[in-house]
């Protein structure tokens, strides 16, 4: 897990199958720039309520707006395109989105 600044390839980026978490080059608080300039820069936006490699005190990116999601690398903003089925159930379209359930 590299810090910030450090050179890193996006070839490596992968979904760690036991719990299907986003694996990179970087640590938890970057990911890889790849085409830009192949360094570790800090993330954009989470993902998750309680994101990996934060300590107490530590302040967190804003969860995304209704209508757009995070990317797993944390690069920042997408919108969405959401469709919501018959039952309630979310169809995503090839797109993420950040449905909170609380």
């Amino acid at each position: 897990m590299l810090p910030e600044g450090s050179l890193c390839s996006t070839s490596n980026n992968r979904i760690y199958k036991l719990s299907n978490r986003f694996i990179d080059d970087c640590d938890d608080k970057t990911f890889c720039s790849g085409s830009a300039n192949g360094t570790c820069i800090p993330k954009r936006c989470r993902t998750d309520l309680f994101p990996f490699g934060n300590k107490d005190g530590d302040l967190l990116l804003a969860l995304c707006d209704p209508g757009s999601y995070c990317p797993d690398e944390g690069a920042g903003r997408k919108p969405s395109r959401i469709d919501w089925n018959l039952n309630g159930s979310l169809c995503l379209g090839s797109a993420c989105s950040c449905v909170r359930f609380f």
